[in-house]
């Protein structure tokens, strides 16, 4: 696992809603958005899937926001 670029559990809990890519040990990456949390875990919603799965915030990412183009 790499260290240092993943998310924290507090940071997960203010991103609901927030697009993230998930990462494993391997070069394996997926979409998804946070949907909720609880325990030591950030529920996300992958793309394509119905229900949210379990994941450790440190293997989580957020994405950056687009830009509206307003302005």
């Amino acid at each position: 696992r790499r260290k240092g670029r993943g998310m924290t559990l507090d940071l997960a809990k203010g991103s609901l809603g927030r697009a993230v890519v998930w990462r494993s040990g391997t070069s394996e990456a997926r979409n998804g958005t946070i949907t909720f949390t609880g325990g030591e875990s950030a529920f996300v919603q992958f793309a394509g899937e119905h229900f949210s799965k379990a994941a450790d915030p440190a293997d989580l990412e957020l994405l950056a926001r687009k830009a509206t183009g307003d302005g």
